[in-house]
């Protein structure tokens, strides 16, 4: 729904009494003036279509000086301009309560993200899937860890990949965790985790095919078990070269390790098979008391079978459809065939 100017400054006046607000593909015939005040908003969900421009946007967001999270989606083409002026604004001090951003677009420079970072005094959440850290950003991300409990991360090389161990390793309050690239390798050098709080983890984990597979396979899995409140475990796997391989949930390749995951209700497997039997299936079924849904694909021979275990101890069962987008959507027919 449009906003017109006939009920433009009622709609205003009513957005001045929230404490959380979401303006979503929407287009509103003007920004509030600019002596309103937003003292009690504060959260914001902000994606307008078309105007007004994005730096209006951004006076109109300066005008709520208590936000303590912002999601702002604004035109791809002045996303860069815009953020680069938010920076300067959280220098200066306007938004002093903010401590959770969220750009879905957005793809900030290691300068830019250092300057947003450096900007809040404080970051709990950060959700920017397109940015990439680098050694500016990530020495203000890291005066930030004792607080962080919401991260997510795109890394695009391998150097960028070793600062997953060192997140993991220094953020006790992490509650949420994306990461869609990490080796194995990183991993098994990397210091034990403090995240004992994690409840979400989503990793897409490199591990090297041939000799020492086994061994990277069970350590990664061993460092998954010690996060014992974890109620959502999604494993990725996009395409990569021959020499890379995926992390196999299989009993007598460290599945057992996970038998710590009391409290895991969902498990995500998203652009790859697993090759699970009745025997895992079942083992999953016993150990995790709490499992109500797995998404994706369990095996390519027996996974109506699996399905039919699953359902009769009353775990919903989805898996994937690729889309003309290239995204995914997940469906639950009765009877899958055997390939999904």
């Amino acid at each position: 729904m449009d906003i017109d100017s006939a009920c433009i400054i009622d709609f205003w006046s009513l957005c001045a009494r929230l404490a959380s607000l979401a303006i979503s593909h929407t287009k509103v015939a003007q920004l509030p003036d600019k002596s309103m005040t937003f003292e009690r908003l504060q959260k914001l969900e902000l994606s307008l279509r078309s105007s007004p421009p994005s730096i209006q946007q951004l006076d109109w967001i300066i005008q709520c000086p208590n936000l303590t999270f912002l999601d702002w989606e604004c035109g791809r083409e002045s996303m860069s301009q815009s953020m680069d002026a938010l920076a300067t604004h959280l220098s200066q001090g306007s938004l002093p309560r903010l401590c959770g951003l969220r750009s879905k677009f957005f793809r900030p420079s290691d300068e830019q993200l250092e300057r947003i970072l450096d900007g809040m005094r404080q970051v709990e959440s950060l959700d920017i899937p397109r940015c990439e850290f680098g050694p500016l950003s990530m020495t203000a991300l890291r005066s930030k860890f004792p607080v962080l409990k919401k991260l997510t991360v795109e890394a695009k090389s391998s150097m960028e990949t070793s600062v997953v161990p060192e997140i993991l390793a220094s953020c006790p309050q992490l509650e949420q965790f994306t990461m869609h690239r990490v080796m194995s390798r990183d991993i098994l050098l990397g210091k034990p985790w403090v995240c004992h709080s994690m409840t979400k983890l989503h990793l897409d984990i490199i591990i090297p095919s041939g000799q020492g597979r086994n061994r990277h396979q069970q350590h990664v899995l061993e460092r998954i078990s010690h996060l014992s409140s974890l109620e959502t475990l999604t494993l990725e796997h996009k395409t990569r070269n021959g020499n890379d391989t995926h992390l196999q949930l299989q009993l007598g390749n460290g599945l057992e390790h996970l038998a710590t995951l009391k409290k895991l209700r969902i498990l995500v497997l998203l652009y790859f098979t697993q090759e699970f039997t009745t025997a895992e299936v079942q083992w999953m079924i016993s150990n995790w008391t709490k499992l109500r849904r797995i998404q994706g694909s369990m095996s390519r021979e027996n996974n109506r079978e699996l399905v039919k275990m699953l359902r009769a101890a009353g775990i919903a069962y989805s898996f994937p459809i690729s889309m003309p987008n290239g995204g995914i959507a997940w469906t639950s027919l009765k009877d899958p065939s055997p390939s999904s």
